[in-house]
């Protein structure tokens, strides 16, 4: 555990001597203290490093995920990614096409989440030496849909979607994930999706 980046952290000695007192005012042994301290504090470097590193996926433009632009796109920005998995948000502004009477219709929510499932298999068609190449998706069915609740206008939804089988062929995929939308820790809906992902070429000729 750890991170080669806790050197670069001002004040991490003094930090990890907060944690150690804290394990210590358990009435814990002191030499148990310091090490529980010291364990705590390296699984959470590790879990930062890793956030870190999923991060820097974001340097890659929204777009070259989704073909959607406003006022149909309806990810802001991805949280965390990783090769079957995908965290987004997306906050739900007045002039939202999915708004009615400052309330996200079940359509609108339905639609963040297949975008959310999209981006998660569109990161395999992203090439950063070619910047004409984007992908388009398509809903081919949707499993299992529950709605429990919609967000209002100015909330944030925090979409997950989970890579459940993929099949590629030459330019596509074909895929199913399941995904759940919530507005912090409510869970506003959960549905199993199956997408058709195809990379386009935009160069003109």
């Amino acid at each position: 555990n750890g991170s080669p980046l806790l050197t670069k952290v001002t004040g991490g000695g003094c930090a990890l001597g907060v944690i150690i007192a804290a394990c210590a005012g358990t009435g814990a042994d002191p030499f148990v203290a310091a090490v529980t301290g010291t364990a705590i504090w390296g699984v959470a470097a590790d879990q930062a490093n890793r956030l870190t590193n999923h991060l820097s996926a974001m340097h890659i433009s929204l777009q070259k995920f989704l073909p959607h632009r406003s006022p149909m796109q309806m990810v802001d920005s991805i949280i965390e990614i990783s090769s079957n998995h995908i965290i987004t948000n997306f906050m739900v502004n007045e002039d939202c096409i999915f708004l009615e009477d400052k309330v996200l219709c079940e359509a609108g929510l339905i639609e963040n989440m297949a975008q959310t499932c999209s981006a998660v298999v569109g990161q395999f068609f992203v090439n950063h030496s070619d910047p004409s190449k984007s992908v388009v998706g398509y809903i081919s069915a949707i499993k299992k849909m529950e709605i429990f609740s919609v967000p209002q206008a100015l909330q944030v939804i925090r979409t997950e979607a989970q890579l459940s089988s993929r099949f590629d062929s030459e330019g596509y995929s074909i895929c199913s994930l399941f995904c759940k939308a919530f507005r912090d820790d409510v869970e506003l809906a959960s549905a199993e999706m199956n997408l058709f992902i195809k990379e386009l070429n935009n160069e003109k000729k």
